[in-house]
């Protein structure tokens, strides 16, 4: 999560395809904040009823079995080649 703290949020929104919503926006923001890679957090209460657990569980990339491509260049804003690289 690094990389996008290396980025403002107007950098993000520029980037994101549109119209979105402010629940994904805001999802973003708490993937940053929270350096974990899990689902959408509502919330002790909530979280308690949706994931059985006070935080959302993080998610089991080992379970990835698609073949996946990151695509990016020298002068993309998002994914920056220093990141790429490392994944």
């Amino acid at each position: 999560m690094v990389f996008f703290l290396q980025q403002s949020a107007s950098d993000i929104v520029r980037f994101t395809p549109g119209p979105t919503s402010l629940k994904m926006f805001t999802h973003i923001l708490q993937l940053v904040a929270s350096d974990r890679f899990c689902p959408y957090d509502y919330g002790l209460a909530r979280n308690l009823l949706v994931y059985n657990a006070p935080k959302p569980p993080e998610y089991d990339l080992k379970k990835v079995v698609a073949p996946t491509a990151l695509i990016f260049s020298d002068a993309d804003g998002v994914a920056q080649p220093s990141v790429s690289y490392a994944v």
